[in-house]
């Protein structure tokens, strides 16, 4: 992370954050039809992020979903600013190892539902961890962050306190230390 990150300039507090959920991701291992499920049975809005428009038109006409808004490709700081204003981030990708979403979404304070297969979201996440394909949990998940603000805020002040680890500083001294 940067130096705007790691000073709060990112930051959005839960009274500022919006209904909608956002779904990143135009390939299988990032989940985003595993996001689009949970969005469906929640019945929350839905703002796409990587992914292509006929991708979407075609999950709207098989399922009933209805994207809010389509965002292509955005730049880092484009799509903090999107991450920060949503109430929720799904991100059930099924990749081994560290993945910078969850740490995108600790920069903004928005809570993080996603996989324990991420060692970032094990550090920064761990009380949102599920099974990559268990939408019920999910949504328990989505449901309690939306309705219980003292866990909403726990998650997310927990994870704040995690970001230093994910400072240039902190990395290149694991990096030296591990070479």
């Amino acid at each position: 992370i940067d130096v705007a990150m790691s000073r709060g300039d990112f930051f959005v507090p839960r009274l500022a954050k919006q209904r909608f959920m956002v779904v990143y991701g135009d390939n299988n291992p990032n989940g985003p039809l595993t996001a689009m499920a949970g969005a469906r049975r929640l019945a929350w809005p839905i703002r796409t992020v990587c992914i292509p428009n006929e991708k979407a038109e075609e999950w709207n006409r098989l399922w009933g979903i209805q994207v809010q808004k389509h965002f292509g490709k955005l730049s880092q700081y484009e799509f903090l600013e999107l991450l920060g204003k949503s109430m929720c981030f799904v991100y059930p990708t099924r990749w081994v190892g560290s993945a910078r979403m969850p740490i995108a979404a600790a920069v903004v304070g928005t809570p993080c539902v996603g996989t324990s297969y991420s060692h970032t979201m094990k550090r920064l996440w761990p009380s949102l961890c599920v099974e990559p394909f268990d939408v019920a949990r999910m949504c328990e998940l989505v449901n309690r962050l939306e309705n219980d603000s003292d866990f909403y805020r726990t998650v997310v002040m927990d994870a704040w306190s995690q970001l230093p680890f994910y400072s240039l500083e902190s990395t290149k001294q694991r990096f030296l230390k591990a070479t």
